[in-house]
C-alpha cells in the first residue's frame, strides 16, 4: 500500500510537471519588474561579493538573501534558452501538486482505496486553483519555490503515528527554517507550524517537548544553512543581519532607523481584516496582489467552517467532533494561526502562496464532512473550475512575453 500511494504521488507530481511546463510555455517569458530589478542581481551580487561595493544597486531588495535565486541565475548565466529555464522551475513547483495531493491523502484516511485517491487529487486540485500560484508558475519567483518545503514539513507535522515522531519534527524544522531563511515572510508560517509540533495526539508532555526542541534546533540548522552566509555578510558590512529590514532594532548607520514592510495590501483597519476573505472574490486587482486574481476559496472554507461548527452545536459537539479527525482539527488551526499572520502582516498574496495553496485541500475536507462522497465529488471540480474560469479571466502573469528569445 505504501509503494502504492507513492507511485501515485510520482504520477501526480509528473502530470502537474506536464501541465505546468505547458501552462509556463502558454503564458510566455517571465519580464516582471521583480525579475528585471533584482532577481539577477541579488544572485550576482551574492555569487560575485558584490554587497559591499554597490550600494542600493536594486534599491532595498537588492540586500535579499540570494541563495534561492542562484539556481535561476546559473541557468541564465551559462546562457540556457528561456525555455529550458523556465520549463526546469515550472517543474520544481509542480512539486507543490504533488505535496497537495499527499497532505489530503492524510485528510481523506477515513475513506478507501480509489474514493480517497479520487478526492485527494480533487482536492489537491482544488488547491491549485489559484491565479497568484500559476501567474508564478515557470517565473524566477521564489514563493512558489520555497512553498516546497513547507508543504513537506506540512506532510511531515501531519503524520499522528507515535513512531519517530521527534525525527519528523527534527526533518519539518529543517524544511521550515530553509523556506524562512531565502523568503523572510515565510517564517511566521515556521512560526505558526509549533502548532501541529505540539499537538501530536497520544504523546506525552515529554516527548512533545522534545519535539519541540528538535524543531527548533533543526529550524535553527535550516535557517544558517541556507541563510547563514548571507546573514553574517551583511552584519560585518553594516551591522544589521537582515539589511535595511528592522534597522529600528538594528540601527545601521547606513539606512535610517525604520523597520519598513510590505504594507500596501494590508488590511488598513479590523473590518478590512475580518473581511478579507470576502473582498478578494472581487475580481478586481491591486485588492491582495498586482493582477486581478478572484479566489473563492476563503470564503467558501470559512462557510464551510461555520456550517460544521453549527453541527457541531446541534449535535451537542459528539457526532461532528467525532467525524472531524484530530489531524483536521490540527490542521485547521495551523491553518487559522498562518492565515491570521498573513492578512495581519502583509496580505500580499505571493507572501501568501503557501495559504492559497493549503486553504483547497482543507476546503474539500470540510466539504467531505458535510455532504456524502458523491456531492463532495461534485463541488470539488466546481470550485476547482470556478478558479480556473475566474482564472482565465484574469492577466496571464505578472509580466510575460513569448518566450522566443534567450533568456537574460
Amino acid at each position: 500500500m505504501i509503494i502504492t500511494e507513492a507511485r501515485r504521488v510520482w504520477v501526480v507530481f509528473g502530470s502537474a510537471a506536464a501541465i505546468a511546463v505547458l501552462w509556463t510555455l502558454h503564458a510566455g517569458k517571465d519580464l516582471s519588474w521583480d525579475l528585471l530589478h533584482y532577481h539577477y542581481y541579488v544572485a550576482h551580487a551574492f555569487q560575485a561579493g558584490r554587497l559591499e561595493r554597490d550600494f542600493f544597486a536594486a534599491s532595498a531588495q537588492g540586500y535579499l538573501n540570494g541563495v534561492g535565486y542562484l539556481p535561476f541565475y546559473w541557468m541564465v548565466s551559462s546562457g540556457w534558452h528561456s525555455v529550458v529555464v523556465a520549463a526546469v522551475l515550472a517543474t520544481a513547483h509542480a512539486g507543490n501538486i504533488a505535496l497537495l495531493y499527499a497532505i489530503a491523502h492524510r485528510l481523506f484516511a477515513h475513506h478507501q482505496g480509489r474514493q480517497r485517491a479520487l478526492l485527494s487529487l480533487l482536492a489537491a486540485a482544488l488547491g491549485a486553483a489559484s491565479a497568484v500560484f500559476w501567474a508564478s508558475v515557470g517565473t524566477s519567483y521564489l514563493d512558489p519555490l520555497t512553498t516546497v518545503p513547507m508543504l513537506g514539513g506540512v506532510l511531515l507535522l501531519a503524520a499522528e503515528d507515535r513512531d519517530r515522531v521527534v525525527r519528523r519534527a527534527a526533518w519539518a524544522g529543517v524544511l521550515f527554517g530553509a523556506a524562512a531563511a531565502l523568503k523572510y515572510s515565510n517564517a511566521m508560517f515556521a512560526l505558526a507550524a509549533v502548532v501541529l509540533v505540539l499537538s501530536q495526539p497520544g504523546a506525552r508532555v515529554s516527548l512533545r517537548l522534545r519535539a519541540l526542541a528538535a524543531y527548533c534546533a533543526a529550524g535553527a540548522a535550516g535557517l544558517a544553512l541556507f541563510g547563514g552566509q548571507a546573514f553574517v555578510h551583511l552584519y560585518r558590512e553594516y551591522g544589521n543581519p537582515v539589511f535595511p529590514l528592522f534597522n529600528a532594532w538594528f540601527r545601521a548607520p547606513d539606512f535610517p532607523p525604520l523597520s519598513v514592510w510590505a504594507e500596501r495590501f494590508a488590511p488598513k483597519t479590523v473590518a478590512q481584516a475580518l473581511t478579507f476573505a470576502l473582498r478578494i472574490v472581487s475580481p478586481e486587482s491591486m485588492i491582495y496582489t498586482e493582477i486581478s486574481a478572484p479566489d473563492l476559496r476563503f470564503a467558501a472554507l470559512g462557510a464551510l467552517a461555520i456550517a460544521v461548527a453549527a453541527l457541531a452545536l446541534v449535535h451537542r459537539g459528539g457526532r461532528a467532533r467525532a467525524a472531524l479527525a484530530s489531524v483536521d482539527l490540527r490542521l485547521l488551526g495551523f491553518f487559522a494561526l498562518s492565515y491570521a499572520a498573513w492578512v495581519a502582516s502583509s496580505a500580499n498574496g505571493r507572501y501568501g502562496m503557501f495559504v492559497v495553496l493549503l486553504v483547497g485541500p482543507l476546503a474539500a475536507r470540510l466539504a467531505d464532512r458535510l455532504l456524502p462522497p458523491v456531492a463532495t465529488r461534485a463541488v470539488a471540480p466546481v470550485g476547482t473550475v470556478a478558479s480556473i474560469v475566474s482564472r482565465t479571466t484574469s492577466g496571464v502573469s505578472f509580466g510575460g512575453v513569448s518566450p522566443s528569445t534567450q533568456a537574460g
